[in-house]
């Protein structure tokens, strides 16, 4: 992935918290995207399976 900084502001230095900030922010919708494309998606026999559990588990 490009850095969106140098695309968005060629002359201008962004301060690194804000930067440091914004790509957290990043990575953390990266790691939610990659978590639910695993459970939701490739695997969701498992997703099932642990609705199922808390459902008998509330019972």
């Amino acid at each position: 992935m490009n850095n969106p900084f140098k695309q968005i502001f060629q002359f201008y230095e962004v301060p690194g918290a804000l930067k440091q900030k914004v790509l957290d922010d990043i990575n953390s919708i990266k790691s939610t995207i990659h978590i639910t494309d695993l459970f939701l998606l490739k695997y969701p026999s498992n997703f099932i399976d642990i609705i199922n559990k808390k459902i008998k588990k509330d019972r």
